[in-house]
């Protein structure tokens, strides 16, 4: 049997034994066409996030590793391999440690949010432990920001520690439904990591940044040697400007993940649209 299908039209809907004649077989049709073309594009979208994550970490790599090797030209002294690749391990790793411990106190401090107590918005702890459950992750903490702007965001340095922050303006300005389908979209945010993942990708071009900053502004003897450091943080910059934009397409990337989450787990994938 061959058949084949375009959009709702029967026009090219064809089998050798007359099925298509048949509203629930071209219902069916449609429906595992729609589920192959959606699973096709969570896997191109997957393989994206992963690409992106490789560039992002290499070019941070590549950075330190042209440091060292700087450095090495400006002294006449420098590293082995072996123990480059250590160095550059353990400074990404502290940097990175660093931007996970402090990372939750900037967000509750810019933000101004306000941890919800027990009891005082039951639509909201309500919907989030439904949701937490189904996603099978640990009950964020909830919190209110005062402003009127419609939206939401989740952070923290754990999953069992995360924070669920909403605006007044998401439950004042959309129903009931559109509200939910946000929740949904940030539980998404929790069940695919993008709280750590996130912290650890945009460390990288505040990394770069100051290096380049450093090594082209800095004050630096005016040796001979003096103009390779320059060359290094023409370089920092190349890197800081390149993993940027690629930190930035990552966060797109995820945040198209949460929003097929959401649809996905609400059923309601019409409700984000608004």
């Amino acid at each position: 049997v061959w058949v084949g299908f375009r959009g709702h039209s029967d026009e090219h809907c064809s089998s050798s034994l007359g099925l298509c004649d048949n509203p629930h077989f071209r219902r069916q049709v449609y429906i595992r066409a729609g589920e192959s073309a959606f699973m096709a594009s969570m896997g191109s979208l997957k393989a994206s996030m992963a690409l992106t994550m490789v560039l992002v970490f290499g070019l941070l790599f590549v950075l330190l590793m042209f440091i060292f090797e700087a450095i090495y030209w400006y002294n006449g002294t420098g590293f082995t391999l072996v123990l480059q690749i250590v160095v550059v391990v353990g400074l990404v790793s502290l940097f990175m440690l660093m931007q996970w411990a402090i990372g939750p106190s900037i967000v509750r401090w810019s933000t101004g949010l306000r941890y919800l107590k027990p009891g005082e918005n039951p639509f909201l702890e309500r919907n989030v432990a439904e949701m937490a459950r189904k996603a099978s992750v640990p009950m964020p903490r909830l919190a209110i920001v005062e402003d009127m702007t419609p939206n939401a965001f989740v952070f923290g340095r754990t999953l069992a520690t995360s924070t669920l922050a909403v605006h007044r303006g998401l439950l004042e300005k959309l129903n009931a439904e559109e509200v939910k389908a946000v929740l949904a979209h940030e539980v998404g945010h929790l069940k695919h990591r993008d709280v750590i993942i996130m912290t650890f990708a945009g460390a990288i071009p505040i990394l770069a940044y100051f290096v380049a900053r450093i090594l082209m502004f800095g004050g630096r003897s005016r040796s001979k040697n003096s103009g390779g450091l320059v060359i290094v943080g023409i370089v920092a910059l190349v890197v800081y400007v390149v993993s940027q934009y690629l930190v930035l397409r990552l966060s797109r990337l995820r945040e198209f993940y949460a929003d097929s989450y959401s649809g996905t787990s609400t059923g309601r994938p019409r409700s984000l649209a608004s």
